[in-house]
């Protein structure tokens, strides 16, 4: 058996492309930043505050008289 034989691969039988591989990386270090951010910002505590209402008023405008 000819290992050396065995060891060597076409391009066309590589079971991911290196673009692929490069999506994925990169994918995935957008995740893992993120979430990291997103514990050292502080949102993934619990809020402490009660948040506040706010209100809006609405009131019909005036109508310009009909001719």
């Amino acid at each position: 058996m000819d290992f050396k034989k065995l060891l060597e691969t076409d391009d066309d039988e590589r079971a991911v492309s290196p673009v692929i591989g490069v999506i994925l990386m990169v994918a995935i270090t957008v995740i893992l930043a993120a979430v990291i951010g997103a514990f050292v910002i502080g949102i993934g505590d619990d809020q402490q505050e009660v948040p506040q209402a706010v209100g809006i008023g609405i009131r019909p405008a005036r109508q310009a008289p009909i001719q």
